[in-house]
This record gives C-alpha cells, sequence and structure tokens, in this order.
C-alpha cells in the first residue's frame, strides 16, 4: 500500500521531485503543481489536487481507475487554468 502522494511539478524548486525522462517531454506548469493520490486500499480509485505556490487550487470531483487516467485528467485541468479558459 502506498501512503505518499506523488507530486509532480515542472517550474521552480518542484522540479527535483520527478523522473529525469519525464521532465524531458512535459511542458513547464509553473506556478501550479499536481499530486496524483493513490487509492487508500488496494484496488481503489485516484485523485488528484492542484496546488499553486503550495496552496490547494482544486481537486479531482471524481475518482480515475489508474494513475494514468488521473495524471491525463489534471493535466488538461491545469491546461485550462493556464489558457484562463476556466475563469
Amino acid at each position: 500500500m502506498r501512503t505518499a502522494w506523488r507530486r509532480i511539478s515542472l517550474g521552480g524548486a518542484e522540479h527535483a521531485w520527478h523522473d529525469e525522462a519525464m521532465s524531458q517531454s512535459e511542458t513547464n506548469i509553473h506556478p501550479y503543481m499536481v499530486e496524483i493520490i493513490p487509492p487508500k486500499e488496494e484496488g481503489g480509485a485516484y485523485n488528484w489536487a492542484i496546488r499553486k505556490h503550495g496552496k490547494l487550487a482544486q481537486r479531482s470531483d471524481r475518482s480515475y481507475p489508474t494513475e494514468a487516467k488521473a495524471q491525463a485528467a489534471a493535466m488538461a485541468t491545469v491546461e485550462k487554468l493556464l489558457s484562463g479558459s476556466d475563469r
């Protein structure tokens, strides 16, 4: 069972939190940071949270069956936040 959140940030000091392979292929989402929240029990669902300058900006309103789907949904939301289309 995993207890820690997976932090993914592509700007500033948080850059060190994720894999070098990811950092080379992803775009800059500064000042946002995406956290993928693992299921509390095996077979459970993933959730995500978006932080802006360390403070919670938004979190998922639904659960996702895989980490990849939660990551994709979170990044789509960050793109909306960055473009200003969700204001």
